[in-house]
């Protein structure tokens, strides 16, 4: 093989590995750049998810300090406002204020008064047993009434969750003795939590543990936060909540992952060039070499053939340079000079 054949295959092998090496690198750090922008991403949007619901837990909680909070129930909790149920407690209050349970707790604990829309059939019904066994469960009533301020949060029924916020009674001017609590709850069904993810822009919804489980997956903030790929263009985000009860909730969102995308994009970019670039490093490393070596190599092997062939005459052109190649020829003259003297 020539040396200019076997100076193309290693000129050929070196570039290829190069690329091979910078393209992974360069591969590794910009996907690993990008995933991380897309957890903080996803991060961002679970704020905004939380915000939220606690603004619609918010809602609910000035809801329930305007009725605890007012003499029409401070009195029909002691039982001296008759009227207050069809004057107050009609559909469009629970409607137009969005709760769906009103129950009334007396200090010893003991449900006093309740009054539950159904919302599909939009009737009045009883207060199910699992809504007083979970809110019994957490002691709530007494927690409300030994509070200051109300108490809010979320709280698992019947396998779904819903906004509580309690608070205890006392007249207009916050006057007691408290004749009991007051507690209003918010179910998220599917329409409210429509309404949630309109206000983030992004598809919400509550889970309940165990969470799926699968390959890239990240754990974020000790465990607050968890990120999901779903697959290539779909990213699942975590952020935990806990019930009153103590229980952990999980906000779930859907976001495209056109972060990553974009990452891969840019990978594919910066390939593409590292490429380009290698190769035009390669051509113009084979032309100098060419030119510097090669070249004067093919002058000085095409002057000895020639002189071989004829004998007695010839020279070796003298080459530029004070390297060794020109030091050759210049040996190979004065070698032919002592041989013809």
């Amino acid at each position: 093989m020539k040396l200019v054949q076997q100076a193309v295959v290693m000129v050929a092998m070196l570039l290829l590995l190069l690329i091979g090496m910078l393209g992974l690198t360069s591969v590794t750090l910009i996907n690993g750049t990008y995933a991380t922008l897309e957890q903080g991403d996803v991060v961002r949007e679970l704020q905004r998810g939380e915000a939220a619901l606690e603004s619609e837990q918010a809602g609910l909680t000035g809801v329930v300090m305007d009725w605890a909070l007012w003499d029409d129930t401070y009195y029909f909790s002691r039982g001296e406002n008759p009227e207050y149920v069809e004057r107050n407690l009609m559909l469009e209050t629970f409607q137009n204020l969005k709760f769906d349970t009103f129950l009334l707790y007396a200090p010893d604990g003991t449900l006093r008064y309740s009054r539950v829309l159904n919302r599909s059939s939009l009737l009045f019904e009883e207060v199910p047993f699992s809504m007083t066994a979970a809110i019994a469960g957490t002691g709530l009533p007494a927690r409300a009434l030994a509070a200051d301020d109300a108490v809010e949060g979320l709280l698992v029924v019947g396998g779904r969750p819903v906004l509580v916020a309690a608070h205890r009674v006392l007249t207009s001017t916050f006057e007691g003795p408290s004749p009991g609590t007051l507690v209003l709850t918010r179910g998220l069904d599917d329409e409210r939590m429509a309404a949630v993810a309109d206000v983030v822009g992004l598809p919400v919804t509550l889970v309940s543990p165990p969470l799926p489980e699968g390959p890239g997956s990240a754990v974020l903030d000790d465990g607050e936060a968890l990120l999901l790929p779903v697959n290539a263009s779909t990213i699942s985000g975590y952020a935990r909540l806990t019930d009153l009860a103590g229980h952990d909730l999980w906000l779930r969102l859907e976001l495209p992952r056109t972060i990553v995308a974009s990452g891969g994009a840019t990978a594919v970019v910066f390939l593409e060039a590292i490429t380009l670039m290698t190769l035009l490093f390669g051509l113009i490393a084979l032309v100098a070499t060419d030119r510097l070596f090669l070249r004067r190599i093919r002058t000085i092997t095409t002057a000895v053939e020639g002189i071989g062939r004829h004998p007695g005459g010839g020279r070796v052109p003298e080459l530029s340079g004070r390297d060794e190649l020109s030091m050759l020829g210049t040996a190979v003259n004065g070698m032919l000079d002592e041989i013809l003297v």
